[in-house]
């Protein structure tokens, strides 16, 4: 009998030490003695704690948005960070770093443990002197205008000049066809430490002025040496279904309802600030400068960046970050003002290492031939590019109806 009561109590004392002195088994199968608590301040520990992107190369003045994922905790942003920065949501800041070329790094830190870290490095580089101009090349007809761009690297006063008499060009890149002809303009600067440089565009001129009434959308494209063959077949089979693929990304994507619509996106980010109707230059101004202060709609995902800027045709720098988009129907009159008045072009002009403009096609049923118009717009993109694309439009958004 008394070897049976030791027995007993040593079978207790096994139970009471393996129990953690008798508590109760956690949810997870730990035991709920002192060693629990340790495993609760893991569990509290951030199951994904990483900033994107982790590295970036800007020009000075330029910002870079920054998203932190940081999952069972919450984000310390820094107190002091070389440049500044904007928070713009629970995990996403606008950080600025200072002009002078150089490697600046943002640091955060997790609420739960100040000592775990994430860090984004940001180098900032003056580029290599260089000056562009878009477009390089552009159909037109007496009469008509268009305003060119000038991207210049580092930032200086440029100088227009057109060749021959064509044309003339104002201070601000600004081109009117007067004669049938061929001419080049130049954009120029003249550098501080004795850089010269100059980049060109040719411009044809047709003679005669442009058509207002019904347009043939097939002598339109021949009027700018596209091929014939090619673009009936363009025009036949895929431009249709390239129309109404980009009426419903603009219904779907940004919710347009009518045009002219207006959508400033930041390709890497996602975010968009939308804009209806006919605005003023200084509108949009005010709409970029709080775009790039990181204040705008929820990001589209990174497909949708991918759909909308897939057949996209662009008027200036296509390397640019802020695409300013806008969804037109070539014979909406509201639209025709807005084209005129050139304001998304001149954004464009006014920050052209910045903005880059993209017409898309978003033809009404109230008007039944713009869809031919639209059709011939792609098309002409399609076999001839960015410029052509263009001169086609400057052309077509005069017309009032289109014949096939």
């Amino acid at each position: 009998m008394k070897k049976l009561y030791v027995f007993s109590a040593l079978f207790v004392l096994f139970v009471w030490l393996t129990t953690g002195c008798g508590g109760e088994n956690s949810d997870d199968g730990n035991s709920g003695d002192g060693n629990n608590g340790n495993n609760g301040a893991q569990m509290s520990e951030p199951v994904s704690f990483s900033i994107f992107p982790t590295t970036e190369t800007i020009v000075p003045g330029r910002s870079v948005t920054l998203t932190v994922t940081a999952i069972s905790t919450g984000i310390r942003w820094p107190e002091s960070v070389d440049g500044s920065y904007i928070i713009r949501s629970d995990n996403t800041v606008v950080y600025t770093p200072p002009s002078a070329a150089g490697i600046y790094k943002f640091t955060v830190t997790t609420s739960a443990d100040p000592a775990r870290t994430t860090t984004a490095t940001i180098t900032v580089e003056q580029p290599e002197p260089a000056i562009a101009v878009f477009p390089k090349t552009a159909t037109l007809r007496v009469g008509m205008d268009m305003l060119f761009i000038a991207d210049v690297h580092p930032e200086q006063t440029v100088y227009w000049h057109v060749s021959d008499n064509c044309g003339t060009i104002a201070p601000n890149g600004k081109f009117n066809a007067q004669e049938a002809g061929t001419c080049v303009v130049t954009a120029s600067v003249s550098g501080n430490n004795g850089l010269d440089m100059s980049a060109d565009a040719e411009i044809r001129v047709l003679a005669g002025a442009v058509d207002t009434g019904t347009v043939s959308v097939a002598a339109l494209a021949e009027s700018l040496d596209l091929p014939a063959y090619e673009f009936a077949q363009c025009y036949e089979s895929e431009a249709g279904d390239a129309v109404i693929a980009s009426k419903n990304e603009g219904s779907s994507i940004f919710d347009v309802k009518g045009v002219p619509a207006n959508v400033l996106l930041n390709r890497k980010t996602g975010v968009d600030r939308f804009i209806s109707g006919v605005r003023t230059i200084d509108w949009f101004e005010s709409e970029l400068a709080a775009l790039l202060a990181g204040s705008g709609n929820a990001p589209i995902s990174v497909a949708d960046v991918e759909k909308t800027l897939e057949d996209a045709f662009y008027y200036g720098n296509p390397d640019a970050e802020i695409v300013a988009l806008v969804y037109s129907d070539l014979l909406c009159p509201y639209c025709k003002r807005h084209y005129n008045n050139q304001t998304l072009e001149t954004l464009a002009a006014n920050h052209p290492a910045e903005v880059v403009m993209v017409l898309k096609n978003y033809p009404l049923e109230s008007h039944p031939t713009a869809d031919l118009g639209a059709a011939g717009l792609y098309c002409a993109g399609r076999l001839g590019g960015d410029d052509v694309y263009y001169s086609y439009l400057a052309q077509a958004i005069r017309a009032g109806k289109f014949t096939d």
